[in-house]
């Protein structure tokens, strides 16, 4: 199509011709994912999801599923999450909000949750990346999605506002591989 070397990886990650094909193959399928775990245990964890944005599942799917879709993050997503707004601490509000409107790099999905421990309260920031790659050289694929978010992961846990011996915060990336 494009004139380069013909293959499945240049198909899915580069080729600008099929660009489109890919990223439609990749909304339809991250769509499907966020609405399972939408619909799962973990489903009150979801703060928001980027992928598949609303073309590509009905309006009202979206609206029953109460599914917060945008590119950049703001104050309502993190409202609109009843377990962020029980647990947050007031102190750390507007800490949270900063850190998520100043991210330069916005998951598919992003999940919280508090953990009870012995010692603090855990709020556990799950951040979900879904990627397609070569079935032969998957690691690529996985060190660009951990990437991708790095500079997330660490203003989340670097966030202030908070009583460091009474709460604590953890990162954690689930990157999705699809072949």
């Amino acid at each position: 199509i494009c004139g380069e070397e013909d293959g499945g990886h240049h198909a899915i990650s580069a080729c600008k011709g099929l660009s489109k094909t890919a990223t439609i193959r990749h909304n339809n399928a991250g769509s499907k994912i966020v609405l399972a775990i939408r619909k799962g245990r973990r489903g009150g964890e979801l703060v928001t999801s980027d992928v598949g944005l609303n073309s590509r599942v009905a309006a009202d799917e979206l609206q029953a599923q109460a599914l917060v879709t945008k590119r950049k993050f703001t104050p309502a997503d993190i409202l609109a999450n009843p377990t962020m707004a029980q647990n947050i601490p007031p102190n750390m509000w507007e800490s949270l909000i900063q850190t998520l409107r100043d991210s330069h790099s916005i998951p598919d999905a992003l999940l919280y949750r508090r953990v009870d421990r012995r010692d603090c309260y855990s709020h556990i920031f799950t951040i979900v990346e879904i990627k397609y790659c070569r079935d032969t050289k998957p690691e690529d694929q996985w060190a660009r999605a951990t990437e991708q978010h790095q500079a997330l992961a660490d203003s989340l846990r670097g966030m202030k506002g908070h009583d460091e011996t009474i709460h604590c915060i953890e990162v954690e990336q689930v990157n999705i591989l699809l072949g």
